[in-house]
C-alpha cells in the first residue's frame, strides 16, 4: 500500500502502481532534481523561507486556501496546457 502524502491526505487505500497511474493520466511525473543550482544566495533562501514564506502562507490561512506543494511532493508536471 501507497504510505505517502497522498494517502494521508486523503485517507486513500490504493497501491503506489494505482497512484503512479493516475499522476500520469494528470501528465505529472515524479522527478528527484539531480544537481543543485550554484548561484543559489543561502541568505536570499534563509529570507524567502523566514519572511516571506510566512507571509505567503498567513495569506492563504486568511484566504481558507488549500496549500499543495509541488516541490515538496518532488512532482513536476510536463503539460503545457494554453501554450503554442
Amino acid at each position: 500500500m501507497f504510505r505517502g502524502p497522498v494517502r494521508r491526505k486523503f485517507r486513500l487505500k490504493a497501491s503506489e502502481r494505482t497512484v503512479n497511474n493516475i499522476l500520469e493520466r494528470l501528465d505529472i511525473a515524479v522527478q528527484q532534481p539531480r544537481l543543485r543550482a550554484v548561484e543559489r544566495d543561502r541568505e536570499v533562501m534563509q529570507r524567502w523561507l523566514n519572511e516571506e514564506w510566512p507571509m505567503i502562507r498567513a495569506q492563504a490561512k486568511a484566504a481558507n486556501a488549500v496549500e499543495y506543494s509541488g516541490d515538496r511532493l518532488n512532482l513536476r508536471s510536463y503539460a503545457h496546457r494554453g501554450m503554442a
